[in-house]
């Protein structure tokens, strides 16, 4: 869940061992205990989100769509560039 949306859903092992949208890869990255890699920029105010997805100011795989079209939700996955 992000910016109170739901990105990703399914089996906890697989959302955490093989995540498919770049929030959760980015999450997963963040609590690596070797080299762990903190995801840029911060949370939208609830009270101010972005257009299109809610992740795509931090996201690395950020495109023009996402940027004006929210994501629907398919296959437990709310992304335009799924990993």
């Amino acid at each position: 869940m992000y910016a109170g949306q739901i990105l990703e859903l399914g089996p906890a092992a697989q959302v955490l061992n093989r995540p498919r949208h770049p929030y959760a890869s980015a999450l997963h990255r963040s609590m690596d205990g070797v080299c762990p890699e903190p995801i840029p920029g911060s949370p939208p105010a609830l009270t101010d989100l972005p257009c299109g997805c809610r992740f795509q100011p931090r996201c690395s795989n950020s495109c023009e769509t996402c940027c004006s079209i929210v994501p629907e939700f398919n296959g437990g996955v709310r992304c335009h560039n799924l990993q």
